[in-house]
């Protein structure tokens, strides 16, 4: 049967094998990917902080079911769930599984068309069955998505390593990344083919990890000398802030690039209610707004393209933008201390100031 997400049955089937969801560390696909931490995981390493969800997990498990549903309604595709996930897949499917014992899967849906359905369609779509990959998705990330393509969207190339694994396990042709904007209940569809060259990527990659996940299984409890062999990120790489295993990962070098632990006069809520609200919505919305950031560079950037080297800038629909060249000049301190270090002294004025610093830990 299908198991549900977040169940104790489903966590322990993860431990099992590599699945879809698996693939953005397996191949360390940015922005969250890393293969360090699969091991980890994979090898029942205890985290040092459990990752329980998020609002975008929660969103995502409990609007699947509505998607579908509503998907399947819009389009006319038959889309059923795929309870017994051992059985489904044609006989050279099983027999790679078979290989590639630690090759599992849950799959959102399998569609089924009509040969009508399956002509009118723009997109060529092959013969027999199709896996569907549920997701939703946010308002900015559905603007980009909207405006530059599926393609555009930050997470479409574990969407489309996702598919691969899941056509991999299933020996079928062809899959569908089902998108969904749920504050306006928009929807987008995306097909995908088969991709032998992406597919012998996760087999080889999978069983290269998998070894060695079984091999650190077997080493004695507290001893990491598999995964600590495993190349490592960059400690002020954004993927470490929000990682299970940071401290294990990075040990002391975490410790002393969070601050050193507990300084003297810092207060420690880690138990307060009121202090975990205002932390899961400052990393949410922090979050949000590195999206948003890098979502207005983009278009920062198209502006001054079409602008060009030669207007001063541009007007129209809702915006005045003015772009420039200025020339100013400025006192050069660093150079001033340098050379009358004795006279820079004198001039120095002390002041307190108290800024607000945010680190995730």
């Amino acid at each position: 049967m299908k198991l549900e997400p977040g169940s104790s049955e489903w966590k322990s089937a993860r431990k099992q094998g590599l699945g879809s969801s698996d693939m953005k560390d397996l191949l360390e696909l940015k922005p969250y990917g890393c293969p360090r931490k699969l091991v980890y995981d994979k090898s029942d390493i205890p985290p040092d902080w459990a990752f329980t969800g998020n609002r975008y997990t929660v969103r995502g498990h409990k609007l699947e079911d509505v998607v579908a549903r509503e998907f399947a309604e819009d389009s006319g595709w038959k889309l059923t769930r795929a309870e017994d996930q051992d059985a489904i897949g044609n006989a050279a499917a099983k027999e790679l599984r078979e290989s590639y014992f630690w090759l599992k899967s849950n799959i959102d849906r399998r569609i089924t068309l009509t040969d009508e359905q399956r002509e009118s369609n723009d997109a060529a779509i092959p013969d027999g069955p199709g896996v569907a990959e549920i997701k939703t998705v946010g308002k900015t990330a559905w603007e980009r998505l909207e405006r530059e393509g599926v393609m555009a969207h930050t997470s479409f190339a574990d969407w489309y390593y996702q598919v691969q694994h899941q056509l991999a396990f299933t020996g079928w042709e062809w899959g569908m990344v089902v998108a969904c904007h749920p504050d306006e209940w928009q929807f987008s569809q995306t097909l995908i083919l088969r991709d032998e060259f992406a597919i012998n990527e996760i087999l080889k990659a999978g069983s290269k990890l998998w070894a060695k996940v079984m091999i650190q299984r077997a080493l004695p409890a507290g001893e990491f000398t598999t995964v600590e062999s495993m190349p490592r990120l960059k400690i002020k790489d954004n993927r470490c802030r929000s990682c299970p295993w940071r401290q294990k990962c990075h040990g002391e070098d975490w410790t002393d690039f969070i601050g050193g632990g507990h300084e003297e006069g810092m207060g420690i809520f880690g138990d307060d209610e009121k202090w975990k609200n205002l932390s899961e919505r400052y990393q949410l919305w922090k979050s949000v707004d590195d999206e948003h950031q890098e979502n207005i560079a983009e278009i920062k950037t198209a502006i001054k393209a079409l602008i060009g080297d030669q207007r001063i800038g541009a007007e129209g629909a809702g915006l005045k933008v003015y772009w420039k060249s200025q020339v100013s000049k400025r006192f050069d301190t660093s150079r001033f201390k340098k050379e009358h270090p004795a006279l820079a002294d004198g001039y120095l004025k002390e002041t307190t100031t108290r800024p607000l610093r945010i680190y995730t830990t």
